[in-house]
């Protein structure tokens, strides 16, 4: 879930800034965005330094990797000067979008990649962990 959220939040505040940079023409707007994920990004690498249960520090790495592929893509986004949402180097991201005004619950959460949409099929988002008897 909360990797989801993290996606969630990521694609929505990216392309809100998009929309208000193709508006304002403002150049900060994307570099303040990769500042909070950088930010965010540090939070969680201190956090998988303390002492943590297993199975929180998987979760928290596990977050780290996106956070990582997030602040990728959005430093991308900030070299090649994408300045609106309609711009295919954005649309090649695989976004997620949530609508709590649709009344089927199983349809309030859409991936968008380029002109495609699905609605989310509850795919595992996830590290699975190697056993060594495989």
């Amino acid at each position: 879930m909360v990797v989801l959220a993290f996606q969630v939040s990521w694609s929505e505040n990216i392309e809100r800034t998009l929309e208000q940079k193709s508006k304002t023409n403002n150049n900060d707007l994307l570099p303040n965005a990769l500042q909070r994920i950088e930010s965010t990004l540090g939070i969680l690498a201190n956090m998988v330094l303390a002492d943590q249960p297993t199975v929180r520090r998987r979760k928290l790495e596990h977050l780290i990797i996106e956070h990582v592929h997030k602040r990728d893509c959005t430093r991308v986004l900030i070299e090649k000067s994408i300045g609106d949402a309609r711009n295919f180097e954005w649309l090649s991201q695989m976004r997620l979008y949530f609508d709590p005004s649709n009344t089927n619950v199983l349809e309030q959460l859409k991936i968008r990649m380029a002109n495609a949409e699905f609605h989310y099929g509850f795919e595992y988002l996830g590290n699975k962990t190697k056993s060594n008897n495989q």
